[in-house]
């Protein structure tokens, strides 16, 4: 079978916005990806509820990545687990799956910062790479002893937490697709 490069992007995406998307852009540009896959996580060990339900963030991220470019895939590897979404544990399942790929797993240097803390954050560096991509007022942490493939910055400072904060105060958000606004705003969603 051949072998494909394939990258993943994860989060909670609570709710999906532009510089996700554009994370995704530069991925596709810089890495020689075969495919790239979106993975909602199920629930996050790191965040402490997930305000919108599974399903919602799901047609978010449809809503978000549509039309992006035809190697990007939701994948549903971490939904569909109902249990805590651990990177370690879903690349382990990848490769028991799919053992003739390579993966690169990326990140925004925000989460990259605390990439020590994460669960297995070695045994991550024995199953894939990692591309980081610099995010403006964000800490690139301990980048010198992790090693990366370094993406250019998104140059987009937005975050799902000041999304929400944003959505609570009555603002429409600059950094939401129109589409994921207006599913936001029929679902009611984020304003409590």
């Amino acid at each position: 079978m051949e072998s494909r490069c394939i990258g993943i992007l994860g989060g909670s995406f609570n709710p999906p916005h532009l510089g996700h998307r554009r994370l995704a852009e530069l991925a596709l540009e810089h890495l020689d990806l075969h495919e790239l896959r979106i993975i909602p996580t199920y629930t996050s060990p790191h965040k402490k509820s997930n305000l919108a339900s599974v399903s919602q963030r799901l047609k978010m991220v449809d809503l978000n990545f549509q039309n992006i470019d035809p190697r990007v895939n939701i994948s549903r590897i971490e939904v569909d687990s109902i249990e805590p979404s651990y990177t370690f544990n879903t690349l382990r399942r990848l490769r028991k799956n799919e053992p003739h790929h390579s993966w690169i797993l990326i990140l925004g240097s925000d989460a990259f910062s605390g990439f020590k803390q994460w669960h297995c954050w070695e045994s991550i560096l024995e199953l894939c790479r990692l591309a980081v991509a610099s995010r403006p007022e964000s800490s690139e942490g301990d980048i010198q002893s992790i090693p990366c493939q370094s993406l250019p910055s998104t140059k987009l400072s937005w975050s799902s937490q000041v999304i929400r904060d944003e959505l609570r105060q009555g603002y429409k958000p600059l950094g939401l697709k129109s589409e994921v606004l207006s599913f936001i705003q029929e679902q009611g969603l984020y304003i409590l």
